[in-house]
């Protein structure tokens, strides 16, 4: 009985026999590499984005600031607890806006 081992090696000498050989040819490389294309350029953040992203997290940091102020001053009650949960999911939204490009792009 043969195992897949036996197998493959008879098709891969099957494919050498019957198969003809590449030409050899040293431009090969230079040819593919030349027609791939180009690396897509970084685009420059403008001032107003960069301002846009500045006052983000000022106001991200602002905002936990005043549920922090609120706490302790009124203890937990509902409305506190709530702006808690929103600032919460704001926070983790505006870490995915940075982590998830870069995740991808280290991939």
């Amino acid at each position: 009985m043969k195992t897949a081992k036996d197998t493959d090696k008879d098709i891969r000498m099957l494919m050498r026999k019957q198969l003809p050989e590449a030409p050899g040819n040293p431009w090969f490389v230079r040819k593919v590499m030349n027609r791939l294309p180009d690396k897509p350029a970084r685009r420059r953040k403008s001032p107003a984005e960069i301002m846009c992203y500045i006052l983000g997290v000022i106001g991200v940091f602002a905002a936990w600031g005043y549920s922090l102020h609120t706490a302790l001053a009124q203890g937990l009650t509902i409305q506190t607890v709530a702006v808690s949960a929103i600032l919460l999911l704001l926070t983790l939204f505006c870490i995915g806006m940075f982590a998830v490009p870069a995740l991808r792009r280290s991939l």
